[in-house]
Protein backbone atom coordinates (compact mmCIF):
# COMPACT_ATOMS: atom_id res chain seq x y z
CA UNK A 1 0.00 0.00 0.00
CA UNK A 2 1.46 3.64 -0.78
CA UNK A 3 2.08 6.43 1.91
CA UNK A 4 -0.85 9.24 1.87
CA UNK A 5 -0.69 12.56 3.43
CA UNK A 6 -3.46 10.67 5.87
CA UNK A 7 -0.89 7.95 7.13
CA UNK A 8 -0.66 7.36 10.64
CA UNK A 9 -4.17 9.91 11.27
CA UNK A 10 -5.85 7.93 14.31
CA UNK A 11 -9.98 7.64 13.94
CA UNK A 12 -10.36 9.98 16.81
CA UNK A 13 -7.98 12.86 15.27
CA UNK A 14 -9.88 12.81 12.12
CA UNK A 15 -12.69 12.76 13.51
CA UNK A 16 -11.73 15.69 15.60
CA UNK A 17 -10.34 17.60 12.25
CA UNK A 18 -13.93 16.72 10.47
CA UNK A 19 -15.85 18.21 13.01
CA UNK A 20 -13.70 21.65 13.64
CA UNK A 21 -13.61 21.87 10.19
CA UNK A 22 -17.08 21.99 9.59
CA UNK A 23 -17.65 23.85 12.71
CA UNK A 24 -15.37 26.44 10.77
CA UNK A 25 -17.66 26.65 7.76
CA UNK A 26 -20.97 27.60 9.88
CA UNK A 27 -22.54 24.14 10.03
CA UNK A 28 -24.11 23.75 13.63
CA UNK A 29 -23.22 21.56 16.43
CA UNK A 30 -26.58 19.57 15.36
CA UNK A 31 -25.54 18.82 12.12
CA UNK A 32 -21.97 17.85 12.91
CA UNK A 33 -23.27 15.39 15.15
CA UNK A 34 -25.65 13.72 12.97
CA UNK A 35 -22.55 13.72 10.74
CA UNK A 36 -20.56 11.95 13.21
CA UNK A 37 -23.21 9.55 14.44
CA UNK A 38 -24.03 11.29 17.61
CA UNK A 39 -27.66 11.55 19.35
CA UNK A 40 -26.83 14.46 21.56
CA UNK A 41 -24.73 17.69 19.67
CA UNK A 42 -23.48 18.27 23.61
CA UNK A 43 -20.96 15.12 23.57
CA UNK A 44 -19.70 16.59 19.71
CA UNK A 45 -19.30 20.02 20.90
CA UNK A 46 -17.69 18.49 24.05
CA UNK A 47 -15.37 15.95 22.67
CA UNK A 48 -14.59 16.64 19.02
CA UNK A 49 -15.01 20.51 18.71
CA UNK A 50 -12.74 23.32 19.62
CA UNK A 51 -13.85 25.90 21.64
CA UNK A 52 -13.63 29.44 19.88
CA UNK A 53 -12.71 32.35 20.46
CA UNK A 54 -15.81 34.66 21.38
CA UNK A 55 -17.20 36.42 18.76
CA UNK A 56 -17.47 40.29 18.41
CA UNK A 57 -21.03 40.28 17.74
CA UNK A 58 -21.91 39.04 21.33
CA UNK A 59 -19.19 41.69 23.17
CA UNK A 60 -20.81 43.74 20.33
CA UNK A 61 -24.51 43.17 22.23
CA UNK A 62 -23.91 43.31 25.39
CA UNK A 63 -21.84 46.71 25.20
CA UNK A 64 -25.23 48.45 24.99
CA UNK A 65 -25.99 46.81 28.49
CA UNK A 66 -26.34 49.52 31.05
CA UNK A 67 -27.08 49.13 34.91
CA UNK A 68 -30.27 50.37 36.36
CA UNK A 69 -30.56 53.34 38.55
Amino acid sequence: MGETAWEGLHTYAFRHLIATELDERGLSARKIADYLGHDDPSMTQDVYMNRGVPSSSVSGALAGIQPEG
